[in-house]
């Protein structure tokens, strides 16, 4: 039996089957994101157990339970990625400390074994190896990616003497990028210099190779491609994980979201986001990975719009995200492993488990819509918002944040106490203090007062807006507030420092 705590995916998956208790690569990780809203203790706790049941050569593996494990093949590597995003809630760098060497091995592994046809791009696979009855075979592979029959790979091929399929995948090449970023920002943070200029090598090689093989010009989209040089047309949400990672310029993921996310022949619709295109033929099938919807897409599709800085859309895909989990909580206390594209219902077949864990992730884009930690600092607020929401006791590190969010307030405390206000709905990013110090970005629409409770009263300052310096000085109540003209789509970088 397992003494280790772990949030299970669910109990039925737990005890019928696996003998007790079973871990997912990258179910796991998504839960220790769930958890980190809450508990740092069990985020961090789930990030160890599925790090330690890595194999001899450094994979984590697709499941492991207590009737063995999948040695022969791991899962999306999300890991580095989703620790990351841990870290930055709990600021624990003894988690980056005992992850990170585990991490890298599970990096290391994927083009030792994944690269079947040796072009510096990655395919999902299997070995030869271990005691899993689907071991090196087209569905063990599919396995591997974690989207067990989805329809991308309908046509796809095993080769059994490279251990792959016959297909480069976009999803996986963007995650494993994304993955050599993740670790890179992890070694920088553990002074590990080396390792993190060479990650960030080797990110900028596969954003090459990706952009160079993958991108599809005709069809303005990122596509599967068979060795044999032709892009696969099924088009599926992994088509848009380029987007976390960073990987497209400007006029690439603007064409992306208009022509394909946008689309209500394809992607957009009133529940959002489906696992096939709807004009997809398998779509109809309704079936698991064949046109449902899926926490873990919404969420990493959700992360690569707030990365280009798509806000209006982002809020409208996390209200549709959120509104899909409330209307079955709300009616039934429970919420599903995965919901039908067309109805919004998640019982309405067999195969999709009434608590499966990650069906929470739909929820956590409306806190994240709302606040969020990034690489530069907090990030809070939401254009597009309709109507008032609260978010209340959001800890990072030490420090409670509670934010008000509304068509006419944006408001955000520290332990309780209001450092920024604005009299209309804009998105502020990357927003750092130091003694003596403000700055961040901000967008919106028109003329926004912003005003800052960070210094003393009656000090005097020096503002910075996109590089105009202006002397201000501090209110009796130690209020400062900024008049800014904003224009929708671009935002103004602000600094501002006690001057001397």
């Amino acid at each position: 039996m397992n003494s280790r705590m772990y949030t299970t995916v669910s109990r039925v998956w737990a005890y019928d089957g696996w003998g007790g208790y079973v871990l997912f690569e990258w179910d796991t990780f998504f839960n220790a994101l769930l958890a980190s809203i809450e508990d740092w203790e069990v985020a961090e706790a789930n990030i160890r157990a599925i790090l330690s049941e890595a194999t001899p050569r450094g994979a984590v593996p697709n499941y492991a339970s207590a009737r063995g494990s999948s040695s022969d093949r791991a899962q999306p590597p999300v890991g580095a990625y989703l620790t990351w995003k841990v870290y930055l809630r709990c600021r624990d760098l003894s988690l980056l400390r005992w992850a990170y060497p585990r991490l890298k091995r599970f990096h290391e592994w994927w083009f030792k074994t994944r690269d079947g046809n040796g072009d510096g791009l990655l395919e999902w696979g299997s070995d030869p190896i271990g005691a899993d009855r689907s071991r090196h075979t087209l569905q063990a592979a599919k396995f591997e990616s974690g989207l067990d029959n989805s329809p991308m790979y309908d046509e796809a091929e095993f080769v059994e003497e490279r251990n792959t399929m016959n297909l480069i995948d976009v999803g996986l090449n963007s995650l494993y990028a994304l993955d050599a970023l993740s670790l890179a920002k992890i070694a920088r943070e553990l002074n590990l210099m080396e390792d993190a200029e060479k990650f960030l090598r080797e990110y900028e090689e596969v954003r090459e190779r990706i952009n160079r093989v993958l991108w599809c010009e005709e069809e303005g989209l990122y596509l599967n491609r068979f060795w044999d040089g032709r892009f696969s047309k099924r088009k599926s949400p992994t088509c848009f994980y380029p987007l976390v990672a960073s990987i497209p310029d400007r006029r690439r993921a603007e064409r992306m979201v208009k022509e394909h996310l946008l689309n209500p022949s394809e992607f957009w619709g009133e529940f959002v986001i489906p696992s096939i295109s709807r004009d997809d033929p398998a779509f109809r099938d309704n079936n698991y990975w064949r046109g449902r919807i899926w926490g873990p897409m919404n969420f990493l599709v959700y992360e690569g719009l707030k990365q280009y800085g798509f806000d209006e859309v982002a809020y409208d895909f996390a209200l549709r995200s959120v509104k899909l989990f409330m209307r079955e909580w709300l009616g039934e206390t429970h919420y599903h492993e995965n919901y039908n594209a067309e109805t919004g219902e998640g019982d309405d077949v067999p195969n999709s488990d009434p608590f499966y864990s990650w069906g929470a992730l739909l929820a956590l884009l409306g806190v994240q819509e709302l606040f969020d930690v990034e690489d530069g600092g907090l990030r809070f607020g939401s254009l597009n918002v309709r109507e008032v929401n609260e978010l209340s006791n959001y800890r990072v590190g030490c420090t409670s944040y509670s934010v008000r969010v509304g068509p006419s307030v944006t408001e955000a405390r520290r332990n309780g106490r209001t450092f920024f206000r604005a009299n209309k709905a804009v998105v502020v990013r990357n927003y750092k203090k130091l003694p003596g110090y403000v700055e961040f970005d901000i967008k919106g629409e028109g003329t926004v007062e912003a005003t800052l409770f960070e210094f003393s009263p009656r000090t005097p300052v020096e503002t910075s807006i996109n590089g105009r310096r202006e002397r201000m000085m501090v209110d009796e109540d130690g209020s400062l507030t900024l008049k800014l003209e904003l224009k929708r789509g671009e935002a103004l970088h602000i600094a501002i420092r006690r001057a001397l």
